[in-house]
């Protein structure tokens, strides 16, 4: 690969120093002796940079293998294969942010918005926390009933 980059490399310098003028074509023949120089370094088997490679990579590859096991297991967690352990995944969060919802709590209009006069719930409870609280107590507490109700059916 390396190889293909030099050669592509070259070419366009090469290419770049017919159209230079007088004062940038010594840049570019700098440029150009550089690009040959490495080159000749990168395709040397006595390389330091390709020993150390070439010695790192059975490593490298336990250490890639291993990462995406974890990804895998992360995301097996994440996305269950059995779609009821997803469902159940998202109906336990949904009881988890609606457990402790003040349906009483003042509010107060702010920059054209509502807030909470209690600064916790306004800094500390999330978006799903207020989204539950908006419908008020009519439409959460049927609802955590009904979850409630559905997650003693998934096993």
């Amino acid at each position: 690969m390396i190889k293909y980059i030099s050669i592509f490399l070259l070419a366009t310098v090469e290419a770049s120093i017919k159209k230079a003028d007088a004062n940038t074509k010594p840049i570019f023949e700098k440029v150009l002796v550089d690009i040959k120089k490495q080159s000749k370094e990168a395709e040397d088997p006595n390389n330091k940079t390709n020993v150390r490679c070439a010695k790192n990579y059975p490593q490298a590859v336990k250490d890639n293998e291993a990462h995406n096991k974890l990804l895998l297991k992360n995301w097996d967690e994440k996305y269950p294969a059995n779609h009821l352990f997803f469902i159940k995944q998202h109906l336990d969060r949904f009881l988890e942010e609606t457990k402790d919802i003040d349906f009483a709590a003042a509010l107060t209009p702010k920059n054209g918005k509502m807030i909470f006069v209690n600064p916790v719930y306004e800094k500390q409870k999330g978006t799903y926390w207020k989204m539950a609280f908006r419908p008020g107590r009519e439409v959460v507490e049927p609802a955590r009933e009904f979850v409630q109700e559905w997650l003693s059916e998934i096993k």
